[in-house]
């Protein structure tokens, strides 16, 4: 469960490292560790076709997911990572998709993005 407090789910989401942890600046539940947070932070953040090119998660570009809801985009890795099998299989099949930051529980309450 992507909200659980273990030990196993703190990590970092760009390199995977568990040392010198930081709270992700967007999103709840996932943590970069400070070298990766301050890459993340000095990010440009280009957009192309009105989305952007890199992973509103880690940071990365490459294959990520655009979001239909948003300008936000996911890599592969932290829908895995983040949101799990049964989200990407909705990712291939489905015709719209929310990223982390749109994503909303039953009650309406983001499931990622901070408040």
């Amino acid at each position: 469960d992507y909200r659980s407090t273990s030990e196993k789910r703190r990590f970092c989401t760009h390199c995977g490292d568990r040392q010198n942890l930081e709270e992700h600046p967007r999103l709840q539940h996932v943590f970069l560790c400070k070298s990766c947070l301050k890459e993340y932070n000095a990010n440009k953040w280009k957009q192309e076709d009105d989305h952007d090119c890199d992973c509103c998660c880690c940071g990365d570009g490459g294959n990520v997911v655009l979001c239909d809801y948003c300008s936000h985009s996911v890599c592969s890795n932290c829908i895995m990572l983040h949101m799990g099998e049964e989200e990407w299989n909705r990712v291939l099949t489905e015709e719209k998709w929310q990223c982390l930051m749109c994503k909303k529980d039953e009650k309406g309450q983001p499931l990622f993005a901070k408040k």
